[in-house]
């Protein structure tokens, strides 16, 4: 029997779909299900890391019986950040083929498609190109400054008599967390 584990809302209905089917044990992995013998609820997050990071613990029961093949079928949502920790509990059990479904470009909002090439440019691509597709999507929205920094950091140099400082952030992918940091450096005779 093949284990077929739908990891989100898209993995979860396609392997809904497949439960018709005999030859396959169907487990699924989202936020907010109730916890079966079947399901595995996990806590609603704010970002993939958040996902990867607080799994709970009964993930290693409630995969326990994988069988010999496992299919791992998962979306770009943000509980697929998850995905990892599943295929380490599982690798050395079964022979994994990972299917990623990838969303229907004409069918997201803005915000998601800036979050689907993201998730293309971590596989694929490099900062400073992001920056550059970022900087001409965020002007046509009408952020004016677009991307500053690489990779999302930014220094700014202080202007003597200047007390204050304001720093706005857009961030254009749903579900994020953010972390800010200031530190101030004494230059003497500044």
């Amino acid at each position: 029997m093949q284990t077929v584990i739908g990891l989100g809302k898209a993995g979860c209905n396609i392997a809904e779909c497949l439960k018709e089917h005999p030859q396959y044990d169907i487990l699924k992995i989202d936020a907010g299900l109730k916890k079966t013998k079947k399901t595995l609820g996990l806590k609603e997050q704010v970002s993939s890391e958040l996902y990867e990071q607080k799994i709970p613990r009964s993930l290693s029961k409630f995969l326990e019986n994988v069988g010999p093949e496992t299919l791992l079928i998962t979306s770009c949502g943000a509980v697929s950040g998850a995905s990892l920790r599943i295929l380490e509990k599982i690798k050395d059990k079964t022979k994994i083929t990972l299917l990623y479904v990838i969303p229907d470009k004409e069918e997201l909002s803005e915000i998601q498609k800036l979050q689907n090439e993201l998730n293309d440019l971590i596989e694929n691509g490099n900062p400073n190109s992001y920056a550059k597709a970022m900087t001409r999507k965020l002007r046509w929205l009408g952020f004016d400054q677009g991307v500053i920094g690489e990779n999302g950091s930014v220094q700014i140099e202080k202007v003597k008599g200047a007390a204050d400082m304001y720093l706005q952030v857009y961030a254009p992918l749903d579900s994020t967390a953010w972390r800010a940091s200031v530190t101030c450096k004494d230059l003497k005779g500044f």
